[in-house]
């Protein structure tokens, strides 16, 4: 039911019935409290003393989840702007997951058949979908962040004792960092919070690329692009698993991923404001 319901939102956007990004983000809000009423779920700890400090208090915690959860939701949306790029991030997430199950690392009970024949038809969507065939959309976008963020809640807390919470923040890092990072690039800038615009990341590696292959068919560098950016949180996954549960070093590779973002993007837009300006 609640899936249908984020997928309906979703197919409303796309049909530009539900224009208003503020009436979709209140309704987006209302579905993400009642599921997590619904379903209990919760934040326990996120091993960073002072978050941890307030999430004891659990109104708190409520909010801190729900604001968690619509900015993941959100953040999908806004990476998919290139061919394969948010259905490949959130497969490479289910596929890390299984994988770590299959090695006896994690405890999936009672969500991994759920998970297995999730992750089967959504790779098929993702082969389509690097080719241009076929695409998200919002709704799209909607479904498969609501399916991965409410898996890694309950993966998190069932393996509280052998898995840093932090490792979750990794696999989620891409298209949370996104959206944080183009509110406060937009609010910088004193641009419009709810026009979309196409100075992500994503679009600036597009056009990077573009600028310097000459190539007509523009579906290659687009899923060329998005490979780029899978390719990279792939080698981040890798090493991030060897460190489940040490704090230390999975804050460390945040911090590293926030650092390498940031300097990519100032980088290419800097190069395409020159290639502008030629």
């Amino acid at each position: 039911m609640f899936l249908l319901l984020i997928f309906i939102i979703g197919i409303l956007s796309d049909l530009t019935i539900l224009n208003s990004p503020k009436l979709r983000l209140t309704i987006q809000s209302l579905f993400v409290i009642l599921m997590i009423f619904i379903f209990n779920l919760e934040i326990n700890e996120t091993r960073i003393d002072i978050i941890d400090y307030f999430i004891n208090n659990k109104i708190f915690s409520f909010f801190f989840l729900a604001c968690c959860l619509l900015v993941l939701i959100n953040g999908a949306n806004l990476i998919d702007g290139l061919n394969g790029l948010s259905s490949g991030y959130f497969i490479l997430v289910l596929f890390t997951i299984l994988n770590l199950f299959y090695k006896d690392e994690i405890n999936l009970e009672p969500n991994y058949l759920g998970l297995f024949f999730f992750i089967i038809p959504l790779f098929i969507f993702f082969l389509f979908n690097l080719f241009g065939i076929n695409f998200l959309g919002d709704s799209g976008a909607y479904f498969i962040a609501t399916i991965t963020g409410y898996l890694t809640i309950e993966i998190a807390f069932q393996n509280i004792l052998n898995l840093s919470p932090i490792f979750i923040s990794i696999l989620l890092w891409y298209p949370v960092f996104e959206i944080l990072f183009s509110f406060i690039r937009r609010t910088v800038s004193h641009d419009s919070q709810i026009i979309a615009d196409k100075s992500h990341l994503h679009h600036l590696l597009y056009y990077f690329i573009s600028s310097k292959i000459n190539y007509k068919n523009q579906t290659t560098i687009n899923s060329l692009s998005s490979s780029i950016i899978i390719l990279y949180n792939i080698l981040i996954f890798m090493i991030s698993s060897q460190f489940l549960n040490n704090s230390v070093i999975l804050s460390s590779i945040i911090i590293f991923n926030v650092f390498i973002y940031t300097l990519v993007y100032f980088k290419l837009y800097t190069i395409i404001q020159d290639i502008k300006k030629n």
